[in-house]
């Protein structure tokens, strides 16, 4: 099926004008070729034309620029072509050097202009350093020295560290904080006598610290050290110590449970008064599985070796539970039981108390006690668990047997 070229093509020739494809064809590239280089002589005649107005006004302006400086109409005429010619006929080019030439005389107006003649724009600002001063043979030579705000600021700066730098030489005390601060002549006296009897470290007086100190001084003179407060707070917030105050915290109740299950056994009556009779009945206790036995014990082992973990001091040997089931034999009597009770509570309680004056340091009532207070003085220790029985002293327990 022919297309729409060839149908016109086709339509063309019945009607008895064919159409001659190939000069078609060749007319339209030479008219494309054609416009194309009239396009490009066009653009270079417009640039020419600029360039040539361009000469034209750098010809005008050599010539009205040596008459403003006062030569003669004829005398810049003949400077002017002199110029020109002696640039390649190129009035831009001696325009420029007439104005570099101006660079080196006259005034600042006709240098600032000469500027722009070779540059061919508007003079740019001019960057004022803190301290400037023109040149010799410069139209402005001679002038006083300009400063600069910027420069102004900066050389009172340069001064005044340069008087405080000749008052610290000179004086130097006066640039150190004092060791007390702001203390009021009585803080300080309070605070020397706190140092001099040892409630004080020296070395934590200081220019921030010295009167906060010296108040709390002054409040309640000597009655408070504060090395021992700083200790003990330090101790308070111990990870070990804190782990041990939670065993001492239950020790009284374990020690009064172990008793009271110790009295249990046998029906009730505890063991035998001789300790051969005791360890009888305890093997046969172990023999018959007797549950009173076992929880016995139980308690008793557990009671012991946490009994040894608190009384086991920094570089004591291992052998603190075995002289605690020495000193607790598992066939006590009775009465046994109370006297081992009241022995462990009275190395106990006074561990509790000084554990409890640490452990409740800042609490109402507790911390470490006064110095004006009477020995001994200690928040209550820890009472027994809610529940376990109460422990029968030795001296009752000899008055309930008619001893």
């Amino acid at each position: 099926m022919p297309t729409g070229q060839g149908l016109a093509d086709l339509l063309s020739g019945a009607a008895g004008a064919p159409v001659n494809r190939p000069a078609l064809n060749a007319f339209v590239a030479n008219s494309q070729a054609r416009n194309g280089l009239l396009s490009a002589q066009t653009q270079d005649a417009l640039i020419q034309a600029s360039q040539a107005q361009e000469a034209q006004e750098a010809h005008d302006k050599i010539k009205e620029d040596l008459m403003s400086n006062g030569a003669p109409e004829s005398e810049a005429t003949l400077a002017r072509d002199f110029l020109v010619g002696a640039h390649g006929n190129d009035p831009v080019t001696a325009l420029k050097a007439l104005g570099m030439a101006k660079l080196g005389y006259g005034n600042a107006p006709s240098q600032t202009g000469g500027q722009q003649m070779f540059e061919g724009k508007l003079a740019a600002p001019v960057a004022t350093p803190p301290i400037s001063q023109m040149p010799p043979g410069s139209g402005l030579a001679g002038a006083p020295v300009q400063m600069s705000p910027q420069g102004t600021a900066n050389v009172a700066e340069t001064n005044a560290l340069a008087g405080l730098n000749a008052h610290k030489d000179s004086d130097p005390a006066a640039f150190r904080a004092q060791t007390f601060g702001a203390t009021s002549p009585d803080g300080i006296n309070a605070l020397t006598k706190a140092v001099q009897e040892g409630r004080i470290d020296p070395t934590r007086i200081n220019s921030r610290t010295a009167p906060i100190l010296a108040q709390m001084e002054q409040a309640a003179p000597g009655s408070t050290n504060f090395n021992r407060l700083h200790a003990d707070a330090s101790l308070q917030a111990n990870a070990t110590f804190q782990q041990k105050a939670m065993s001492v915290d239950m020790l009284p109740a374990l020690l009064n449970h172990v008793t009271s299950l110790g009295k249990k056994l046998n029906g009730g009556t505890g063991y035998s008064d001789l300790k051969s009779v005791g360890m009888m009945q305890q093997f046969m206790n172990g023999q018959t599985n007797d549950p009173d036995y076992t929880e016995y014990m139980t308690a008793r082992n557990d009671t012991l070796l946490r009994l040894a973990g608190v009384m086991r001091g920094v570089g004591m040997s291992d052998q603190a539970h075995t002289a605690e089931v020495e000193a607790m034999a598992p066939t006590l009597a009775p009465y046994a039981l109370d006297a081992w009770l009241k022995g462990q509570m009275s190395v106990v309680t006074p561990l509790l108390e000084r554990q409890n004056r640490i452990t409740h340091l800042g609490e109402p009532g507790g911390g470490t006690a006064p110095m004006a207070a009477p020995q001994g003085a200690a928040p209550a220790a820890t009472p027994p668990a809610t529940g376990a029985p109460a422990a029968m002293s030795l001296d009752q327990y000899l008055k309930s047997k008619n001893f």
